[in-house]
């Protein structure tokens, strides 16, 4: 027995150690690993390792230990990390996706706030460019309101002058409240003389002067001083003077033609005319009075005559309420209540030319007016017996 005895327990060593073989062989059965796996595994390993580089195993030993056995753990350390470096490397890949599409929706922003940046720019280019229009059509408006202001003043102009120069279609049809009807007609458009020189009477002598109501300027038919040029030699005189006519008229609110006439009525348009044995002065024959103090020679100066005249003209036009008849009278010394012995008393006062015109009226609306010769016309003649 005590011979048996190593047997025995060289025979329960063997078959503890078998025991232990067969555990480790179940084990590894469970596992599903041979060593012809883990030896393919780990050429398998080290294939994947040379192409994607080296990797670094023995960081993660202590995360990847999971079997006693140290001859299986590399392969399973590289297994393992192989894994999670192709999870890891996918997931950089996602990532690397995920940053381009970033990118490119950055991009896409970016083009998208360029399109905005440059679609607002082109609003804001569209919007100044309308400003621009704006301003340019106001502009333009204002532009276009000044021209129409600046012709609507000059049409104003024009037909303050107009008003001065147009022709009035005369007396025909007239009838005055004091004096009746004006008789006027084809060849005296502005009045027959009996009617214009209402209550004066040769055959009444004592009977006074009614200037008839009623008849302004604009009533009256005229010409224009061109016409009477155009059409009556005896004008020629006056054409020196024509700008002087105009420019004083208009500053009166009077015809031109009007002023010519006077000129030619008091001294056939010759400046150095002197009347009244030396009290009437130059084209207009104003009177010393009128004068302002200055001398004769400066009186008959021509702008200052017409100048001069114009104004008194227009002043006594105003003190008659625009009564035309009225202002002509005077500018001649007639006043209302003249009668016939009064306008011809001067005749026997040793200055004949010093009397009234008696026909002055007419000679004045009927001759000169309508470019024709003032002195040819008038029933009464009373200064011709001063030649």
């Amino acid at each position: 027995m005590v011979q048996l005895l190593p047997f025995l327990i060289a025979l329960g060593a063997t078959t503890a150690l078998s025991s232990a073989r067969l555990d480790r062989q179940q084990q590894q059965s469970n596992h599903h690993w041979t060593r012809q796996e883990l030896q393919r595994r780990d050429d398998a390993a080290a294939a994947i390792i040379n192409a994607r580089g080296s990797i670094p195993i023995l960081n993660h030993i202590d995360q990847r230990s999971v079997f006693d056995d140290p001859d299986t753990n590399s392969s399973l350390f590289v297994e393992r990390d192989l894994e999670e470096r192709a999870s890891s490397s996918s997931h950089k890949k996602k990532l690397k996706k995920k940053v381009k599409k970033s990118k490119h929706c950055s991009a896409g922003q970016k083009k998208q706030k360029k399109k905005t940046s440059s679609s607002s720019s082109s609003s804001k280019k569209t919007k100044a460019a309308a400003a621009t229009t704006s301003t340019e059509k106001k502009s333009t408006s204002s532009k276009t309101k000044t021209s129409s202001s600046s012709h609507a003043t000059t049409t104003k102009a024009t037909q303050v002058v107009a008003a001065v120069t147009s022709s009035g279609g005369g007396l025909m049809n007239f009838v005055s409240s004091n004096c009746g009807s004006s008789g006027a007609s084809a060849s005296q458009p502005n009045g027959a003389q009996s009617f214009l020189n209402c209550g004066l009477s040769q055959s009444n002598p004592n009977s006074g002067w009614t200037p008839p109501k009623g008849i302004t300027i604009a009533k009256l038919k005229t010409v224009s001083i061109e016409q009477a040029l155009a059409s009556n030699s005896v004008w020629e005189p006056c054409k020196p003077y024509i700008s002087l006519f105009e420019k004083y008229a208009n500053a009166n609110g009077l015809p031109p033609i009007l002023l010519a006439s006077f000129a030619m009525q008091e001294s056939t348009c010759n400046p150095s005319v002197v009347g009244d044995s030396g009290g009437a002065w130059g084209l207009m024959q104003i009177t010393t009075d009128k004068c302002n103090g200055m001398g004769g020679s400066a009186c008959a100066e021509p702008d200052y005559n017409i100048k001069t005249a114009a104004a008194y003209f227009k002043g006594v036009l105003d003190q008659a309420g625009g009564d035309v008849l009225s202002a002509l009278g005077s500018y001649n010394g007639w006043y209302p209540g003249l009668t016939y012995n009064q306008a011809i008393a001067a005749r026997w006062s040793g200055c004949c030319e010093c009397q009234q015109n008696l026909d002055y009226l007419y000679q004045m609306l009927n001759g000169w007016l309508l470019g024709k010769t003032g002195y040819d016309i008038g029933s009464i003649q009373n200064l011709k017996v001063c030649s």
